[in-house]
């Protein structure tokens, strides 16, 4: 699995405009893969957020 501060500054989880930044993704991409079961977001006080373990984890799929 990738180092985690090569993606996520000592974040836990980011936003869905931060995860595209950082995945080089459209936010339609993100919803897509969340949709289709490939991608876990979280909803935390109104917010929708990514898991930095989840980057990590599509980033290291094969």
């Amino acid at each position: 699995m990738a180092h985690f501060s090569a993606i996520d500054n000592g974040k836990m989880a980011f936003s869905i405009t931060d995860a595209c930044s950082r995945l080089g993704l459209s936010r339609s991409t993100i919803w897509k893969l969340a949709k289709e079961g490939k991608l876990r977001l979280i909803r935390i006080g109104g917010r929708t957020l990514v898991p930095t373990t989840e980057l990590l984890r599509l980033l290291d799929q094969k």
